[in-house]
């Protein structure tokens, strides 16, 4: 299945193997914490060019409407892309939930997903995953997967998945990876 969904706040890196799920999991922020996240943010992953990512809340349950905005080497133009993120928090990490609306790549709707942090400065830091590690960690019965599409999909509960993914933080991402997210307008320029 060739589902690649970009963000950010836009994830999947060459080499990387996406953590899915069929619904967003997590559980949800107060709303004055969610408007925190509305905003402009550069994004910096590590080796590669900054990006800028606006994001504009939708509802109070954590949906987001995500622009991601990136220089295109090779047409010598911006390129840019427009979907939704969901923003939910487990016990010690926040969870994004990436969706796409391009139904040509995603026929099942599937969501990415992935731990973030806040750090001291109010940045969003979070990691791509470790492939090697997380295959095994997949394939072992340690958490309920099913195959869609050539696509391992995590169908455990949600609360359990939350636990298996903060559980296994250090064999599922690499920390070597870190993305950081900064804070550079709030809504209305402030």
């Amino acid at each position: 299945m060739k589902y690649i969904l970009t963000f950010i706040l836009i994830l999947v890196c060459a080499g990387c193997t996406p953590l899915v799920v069929k619904e967003p999991i997590g559980n949800n922020y107060a709303v004055e914490k969610l408007k925190d996240f509305e905003g402009i943010w550069i994004l910096k992953s590590h080796n590669e060019e900054s990006s800028i990512v606006h994001l504009r809340m939708i509802d109070e349950k954590g949906k987001f409407q995500y622009l991601h905005v990136e220089w295109d080497e090779g047409s010598q133009h911006f390129k840019l892309d427009e979907s939704e993120v969901v923003i939910k928090k487990g016990t010690k990490y926040g969870i994004l939930n990436y969706t796409m609306d391009d139904q040509e790549h995603n026929p099942d709707n599937l969501l990415l997903v992935t731990l973030f942090q806040l750090n001291e400065n109010g940045n969003i830091e979070y990691w791509y995953t470790n492939a090697e590690k997380i295959d095994a960690l997949l394939s072992s019965g340690l958490i309920e997967t099913e195959e869609l599409d050539d696509t391992t999909v995590m169908t455990a509960e949600p609360n359990r998945i939350i636990h298996f993914l903060e559980s296994n933080f250090d064999h599922i991402f690499d920390t070597e990876s870190t993305v950081t997210v900064k804070k550079l307008v709030q809504p209305g320029g402030r």
